[in-house]
């Protein structure tokens, strides 16, 4: 693959993809593997830093994260009119400030993250957290995220992000799996 990523075609879930990025950077979870940025000409004679393959999985891995956590159960209304279906998330504009979606990135967040209730859907999310994203395949998976990163630009932006919310993420995202979700004995008191 470009960008001196792992070679996707013969992993079948993104998940494999995931782990096999991090153990081939060494990466603990905290912060980020080292980059490998390429400058692309913007028009005007300078040039954008295309992120590295590793900074997108990244960005993309916590967007999922997000999406399943802080997302899918939280809508407080669903309203059908004709042909119109409307959710309304209440926490939504919460969760775009408290992770610091970049503001250019707004609108793509919120398309991904009904697109993912819709195209995983609620319920495994919830019970799965966000497994049930990484299970689908490279392509589908990047097929539903790829309009949030093109949104959130280039590779310092996505940077940049991914470490104004290392330490939020490794609160509140640390072994986001179906793992958590297990049946535990019920407290009485």
């Amino acid at each position: 693959s470009s960008g001196g990523g792992p070679n996707i075609k013969g992993m079948g879930s993104m998940k494999a993809v995931i782990q096999s990025l991090k153990s081939n950077n060494n990466h603990d979870g905290g912060g980020e593997p080292a980059s490998r940025k390429r400058r692309m000409p913007n028009g005007d004679g300078g040039g954008v830093s295309k992120p590295s393959f590793a900074t997108r999985v990244l960005v993309q891995e916590r967007m999922a994260k997000i999406i399943a956590i802080d997302i899918a159960g939280y809508q407080s209304a669903v309203l059908i009119k004709d042909d119109t279906l409307s959710i309304t998330i209440d926490s939504l504009k919460h969760v775009v400030e408290k992770w610091i979606i970049p503001r250019r990135a707004r609108k793509a967040f919120r398309s991904v993250a009904f697109q993912a209730l819709f195209f995983v859907g609620e319920h495994d999310l919830i019970t799965n957290g966000a497994d049930a994203l990484f299970e689908y395949s490279p392509y589908e998976f990047h097929g539903l995220f790829s309009p949030l990163l093109a949104s959130m630009g280039d590779a310092e932006t996505m940077e940049s992000w991914l470490a104004s919310t290392d330490v939020l993420a490794d609160v509140e995202l640390k072994n986001v799996s179906g793992v958590q979700y297990e049946a535990t004995e019920p407290v009485l008191t």
